[in-house]
């Protein structure tokens, strides 16, 4: 968004009936939309940052407005960002922001002063739009809405697409960024409550500021301030609007034969920070921003004099298959991004990053499952990228790097190369046919003793959407260490075999048992103290109450608290918040796995490329959305209430479990749609995760297998259920 540019522009622009748009299809910049939809003061959730995850309300206002669209006539297709548009100069500057404003939303919260640390946390900044792309697009996947993800930015697509696409859309709508853009008109706003819509016309801007010529209203927006560029140092703060300042120093400035680059260096403000190198490279970035053409390609947006080093304006070139790929949700931004930077900037997360475990585990110990993920794709590219030395650096420590070589970690698909299971050969009873296939029904077939041996191999392109889907999960599952390369459980695939098959609900709980089982690997699902400096763990009963307690809410935090769709309101934990913030990095970095096989049976030709179910394909896979910690604290408060009544009535009883249950949904977790059923849905997975310690304390796989210490968790946690 152009600095100042709404209160300027605001006596500019139109606004009509959204009917007017009937038969008309929409281009829409995710972004803007997403911004205003989770800001909106009927669909904002302030307390989104205390819990991670998605918001529980987003999705009932999305449909709402997607059917106002429909009653009108009117075709949205939704444009979102790809990947991030050359150098980060600050990288780290947004997340310590949120973290700080967290941090004081917090204090406010452990003195009690609930409506303040209300307000802190909804104005902190957490709830940006690219956090819930995937579960937009997953939204707009099931109501049939169309999106397309841009190779970088959104706007340059949307600019692309006025131009060049008028039988795909007839408007566009976004932010007032997309003004920087060679475009006739803009829709800046929907105003859903009246039916109307807004828009403002670029070359009424222009001849308003009197600037004569095209490309320096693009200049007067980009040094008013913009994504792409600070607002211009010499710029006075207390006159506005700043693009009214802009202007007027253009035209006292640029005559005939002088350029902008004359002009700012008139200035020493303007020579500082680096300042008139980042305007070059917005105004190449603007003019040369890279998009997917209509014929599939991605390409410059103006194609004539292309700088050399365009790559280190906008990026490192990709294939134009792996855009494709990123266009339609096959593959998200993340690896794609470090591949292309060689730059792995771990930010901040938002419990704040004090724990030394946290800090450790971003750093160093899922190092080689990010390594792992970029090294799978990097060699199904060009050679160039083979060699590729990534540097890995955090906000605790911005100016220590650490250098990951994929050179050295060689191709991971060497191995499996050849694995292609076609539906034909799938085991009877696992996998049903013409059904989505999950991680679950994709452990079981594995379990199966009439799963494919390697002899078994076809030399066929893989067709389904099933086979598909199956193939990138059971490679993932080799990555991880649950397959060997003759496709037999491992220790860690028998123990997660065990987790599964004493689940009652294993489709439920297959994605929740995984993790676990990675959590464990890490040695992550204990009861240790990994946030001393934090608030919000158990309080009440013995020491070892207290301990149990906090193992058990953290395998609540793999579970799902079933909410109405409304803000969350009820007791926090900022403890339980950093430990869905490691959970989080690892379900991440899972997520990246499973993306990357898809996308690397893909690049190397072992499945159809030519298809358009790519989309439905990558939904389906594991670890699609991140997840909160709600449950985790409406079993902290539950196991907290039992142990305390417990100490008083000398020990737990039927009643005391009963009248909990009751309590927490009518007294703390307000908006809880089926807490018991949430309960016992926890303590199933308990005893599913139970069952796989077991098997792992067998095989001496844990850090410490001390099978009587876990025995008596069990004991215990059944006298609470």
């Amino acid at each position: 968004m152009i600095d100042d540019f709404e209160q300027w522009s605001a006596p500019r622009t139109d606004t009509n009936v959204l009917s007017d748009l009937s038969g008309c299809a929409i281009a829409i910049e995710a972004d803007s939309y997403l911004d205003r939809l989770l800001n909106n003061s009927a669909a904002k959730e302030p307390l989104l940052p205390a819990l991670g995850g998605t918001p529980f309300s987003i999705r009932i206002h999305l449909e709402s407005e997607l059917e106002t669209f429909r009653q009108n006539g009117i075709k949205p297709v939704f444009i979102f960002s790809g990947l991030d548009v050359g150098k980060a100069y600050t990288p780290f500057a947004r997340g310590d922001v949120i973290a700080s404003n967290n941090a004081s939303a917090w204090d406010q919260y452990n003195q009690h002063q609930a409506a303040q640390a209300v307000r802190l946390f909804g104005e902190s900044g957490y709830a940006s739009a690219r956090r819930f792309y995937t579960l937009t697009q997953q939204i707009l996947r099931e109501q049939n809405v169309a999106f397309q993800v841009a190779p970088y930015s959104a706007l340059g697509q949307l600019a692309y697409l006025e131009k060049n696409a008028p039988d795909y859309v007839d408007a566009i709508a976004g932010c007032s960024e997309l003004l920087l853009y060679d475009v006739d008109r803009v829709i800046t706003s929907f105003d859903f409550q009246n039916a109307e819509y807004t828009f403002v016309r670029r070359q009424q801007c222009l001849e308003e500021l009197n600037l004569g010529h095209s490309e320096l209203f693009t200049d007067a927006c980009l040094l008013s301030g913009c994504s792409l560029l600070p607002t211009l140092p010499s710029l006075s703060p207390a006159r506005a609007p700043k693009i009214r300042q802009v202007a007027e120093m253009l035209k006292a400035n640029i005559q005939p034969g002088s350029s902008v680059y004359a002009m700012l260096e008139k200035d020493q403000r303007n020579t500082e920070a680096d300042y008139i190198h980042r305007y070059k490279q917005g105004r190449l970035a603007v003019k040369h921003d890279v998009v997917l053409s209509v014929s599939g390609k991605a390409e410059p947006l103006a194609q004539e004099d292309v700088p050399n080093d365009l790559h280190d304006i906008i990026g490192q070139r990709l294939p134009d298959e792996l855009y494709y790929y990123l266009s339609v949700g096959a593959v998200g931004t993340r690896i794609l991004n470090q591949l292309t930077s060689a730059r792995i900037y771990e930010n901040c997360p938002a419990d704040g990053g004090e724990s030394e475990v946290y800090k450790s585990l971003v750093s160093e110990r899922v190092t080689n499952l990010r390594a792992l993920s970029l090294a799978l794709l990097a060699f199904r590219l060009h050679r160039a990228y083979h060699h590729r030395e990534i540097e890995l650096s955090t906000w605790y420590a911005p100016d220590r790097t650490t250098q990951i070589s994929l050179n050295e970690q060689g191709d991971p698909n060497d191995a499996i190369k050849d694995w292609r299971i076609p539906e034909i050969s799938f085991p009877k009873d696992t996998i049903v046919d013409g059904s989505d296939v999950s991680l679950t029904s994709a452990m079981k077939a594995a379990t199966d003793t009439s799963f494919p041996s390697i002899s078994d191999e076809t030399s066929k392109s893989l067709q389904s959407a099933a086979e598909l889907e199956a193939n990138s999960i059971w490679r993932f599952l080799y990555f991880r260490g649950y397959l060997d390369q003759s496709r037999k459980l491992t220790p860690w695939g028998i123990v997660l075999s065990t987790m599964i098959s004493s689940s009652p609900q294993p489709e439920v709980h297959g994605q929740s048992l995984l993790l676990a089982t990675e959590l464990l690997k890490l040695d992550l699902l204990t009861s240790e103290n990994m946030f001393p400096s934090y608030t919000g763990a158990p309080m009440h009963g013995s020491e070892t109450d207290k301990a149990n307690s906090l193992l058990l809410s953290r395998v609540a935090c793999l579970g799902t608290l079933h909410h109405k769709t409304i803000g969350f309101t009820g007791p926090l934990s900022r403890h339980l918040l950093g430990y869905n913030c490691a959970v989080e990095a690892v379900r991440a970095s899972l997520r990246d796995l499973v993306e990357i096989s898809l996308v690397s049976l893909l690049l190397t030709g072992h499945a159809e490329r030519e298809r358009d179910d790519l989309t439905d394909v990558a939904m389906h896979l594991p670890f699609l959305l991140p997840m909160d910690c709600a449950l985790g604290i409406a079993m902290k408060h539950y196991l907290d209430d039992v142990n305390a009544a417990a100490a008083s009535n000398g020990g737990v009883t039927p009643e005391i479990r009963d009248e909990v249950k009751a309590k927490v949904p009518r007294e703390l977790i307000l908006h809880a749609v089926s807490f018991d059923a949430d309960l016992e849905a926890t303590f199933q997975l308990w005893d599913a995760i139970y069952a796989g310690v077991k098997v792992a304390c067998e095989k001496k796989l844990l850090a410490k297998n001390d099978q009587a210490y876990w025995d008596g968790v069990d004991q215990w946690v059944q006298e609470r259920r």
